[in-house]
């Protein structure tokens, strides 16, 4: 079975995005890992009072967002919070496992683009679609994230 990571903030529109994905593909294409990092503030001790609680919340976000994900529960999915920044946790994920698939919104990520040239993982985009606020919408060209030119 294929194999896909998504690094999400579990905001509402990242499990929208993810759901919507979801519906367009074949039932269990794939096992998806999703993973939420979270941190401290910098001031903060980094002892096991302060963590513990910090880690409950992002696991109970966690749930929650994937509550979200509606009918498409039904695909494996691994939750993961993950101690550590976006960047550190697609870094230290993409590394030390083996996926086919990165799943992104339309956000681009540096760190993941130099990354994945020495893994064999495939960018994969969620959003086919890019909709701005006057409801014109754009397809988007899966490769570089930028709108097809207007002839």
């Amino acid at each position: 079975m294929k194999t896909a990571l998504y690094v999400t903030d579990g905001s509402v529109d990242s499990a929208l995005l993810l759901r919507a994905w979801l519906t367009r593909q074949p039932t269990n294409f794939c096992r998806i890992t999703v993973v939420l990092p979270y941190s401290i503030s910098p001031d903060e001790p980094l002892h096991k009072d302060v963590l513990r609680p910090v880690k409950e919340k992002a696991l109970t976000l966690l749930q929650n967002w994937q509550s979200m994900l509606g009918d498409s529960q039904i695909w494996p999915m691994a939750l993961e919070p993950f101690f550590a920044t976006p960047e550190h946790a697609l870094t230290i994920y993409l590394l030390l496992r083996h996926y086919d698939y990165w799943l992104t919104d339309n956000n681009p990520s540096p760190c993941g683009t130099e990354l994945i040239t020495h893994t064999s993982t495939q960018r994969t985009h969620l959003a086919a679609v890019s909709t701005y606020a006057d409801g014109y919408s754009v397809p988007l060209n899966e490769t570089t994230l930028e709108s097809p030119a207007v002839q």
